[in-house]
């Protein structure tokens, strides 16, 4: 396998250098990549590219299948956001094939660019719901810019302007458009500083590449799941750490009381990890168990299936209301908050707005979290420890 450099995770090997290699090495324990998050992200670029190659925006012929009434109206927004941009564009494309400027013979699809006289945009369109991306020194934008203007042999001025944007019309957190704007001076420095640099030494093997695991580095990493680097990470100085060693002791982990203040507040700051790795780890032993290979002490069993069900409402609804009140069997609830938002496009701005109007959302309780989080400290006030005490007899 060869390594992959590729624009997306340009975050992971630009700061974890030696991941490339491994990644490659390992190719034969990389469990399966595709999810429905991903399925669902490449239907709804498809819709975006068929919006952008048509001038009625009415014409739904040709959609790939799968597609929602979302995706479309996302699309359609997402079209006039780049239509608002082209302005006086010389040239525009979408779904653009580009040679990766580092690395030639492997490319990335910018999903839409345009160039004029005094400018050029690059508009990326994420569908996740999850963080928001900022378009801020964003590598996968800068590589997709640099790339598209090397294979476009444009030859801009150091002072020509260079947009690079981001619109992630679903994120519940955070801007859902985001824009970064620089010289072409200022992209070449940037680019050859981040990714041209640390390419280089990837390609040549070099002396000093590096494993730098991390909450953003592991994040989309495909080794994620048995990376001994993130491991010794996660786990290090910690009780974890001697539990996961072949034969070493404790067997048990220790009570949360006999871990002293220092090991208890490194534990925590890595919790959230140790959560997703040990998801990884299920998964991975899984597919393993899957392809024949036995794990020692463990062998593949039936799960416990789902939860029961009727194979027929409608018949077991008129048995039912022969004996018992309608109202004992038959319940009405609202959908939540979470599941109407999937009508959103249904409804008017207007009738949306009343709507939205109507959802609250409970203040959240104190919790742990880094030094370096962005919210502020949670201040205790007196009249919350009288109102605990108040209930102790």
């Amino acid at each position: 396998m060869k390594i992959n450099l590729n624009a997306s995770a340009a975050k992971t090997w630009t700061e974890c250098t030696k991941q490339p290699h491994y990644v490659a090495e390992n190719a034969d324990r990389i469990p399966p990549q595709n999810t429905e998050y991903s399925v669902e992200g490449t239907i709804a670029h498809s819709v975006v590219e068929a919006f952008l190659k048509r001038k009625d925006p009415n014409d739904l012929r040709g959609l790939p299948e799968k597609h929602t009434p979302a995706m479309i109206e996302h699309a359609k927004d997402f079209v006039q956001f780049c239509r608002d941009r082209q302005g006086d564009a010389i040239s525009w494309w979408s779904e653009l094939k580009v040679d990766l400027f580092y690395m030639p013979g492997r490319n990335g699809y910018v999903d839409y660019c345009s160039v004029s006289e005094t400018n050029i945009h690059i508009i990326d369109y994420k569908y996740g719901v999850g963080v928001a991306v900022n378009a801020f020194e964003n590598l996968q934008m800068a590589i997709y810019a640099r790339s598209m203007i090397k294979q476009q042999k444009l030859t801009p001025p150091d002072d020509f302007r260079i947009n690079m944007h981001i619109v992630q019309p679903r994120v519940r957190q955070g801007d859902k458009v985001s824009t970064w704007t620089i010289s072409y001076s200022e992209l070449v420095q940037f680019t050859d500083d981040r990714i041209l640099g640390p390419a280089e030494d990837i390609k040549a093997k070099a002396l000093t590449l590096q494993f730098s695991p991390s909450s953003e580095t592991c994040q989309f990493c495909p080794a994620s799941s048995f990376c001994t680097a993130r491991v010794a990470w996660m786990l290090d100085d910690t009780p974890l750490e001697k539990v996961v060693k072949e034969k070493a002791e404790p067997k048990t982990l220790p009570k949360a009381a006999d871990i002293t203040p220092d090991v208890l507040s490194r534990v925590l700051l890595k919790a959230s990890e140790i959560k997703k790795w040990l998801s990884k780890l299920e998964e991975y032993a899984l597919e393993m168990a899957l392809d024949g290979k036995t794990l020692p002490n463990m062998k593949l069993v039936q799960g416990k299936g789902g939860h029961r069900k009727w194979i027929d409402t409608n018949k077991a609804k008129e048995l039912l209301l022969e004996t018992c009140k309608r109202e004992d069997v038959i319940t009405e609830e609202l959908i939540s908050p979470t599941k109407v938002s999937e009508f959103e496009f249904d409804f008017s701005k207007e009738a949306w707005a009343k709507i939205q109007a109507l959802i609250i959302k409970p203040e959240g309780g104190p919790t742990l979290a880094s030094e370096d989080d962005p919210r502020p400290e949670y201040i205790l006030t007196t009249d919350a420890f009288e109102d605990e005490s108040s209930d102790i007899c």
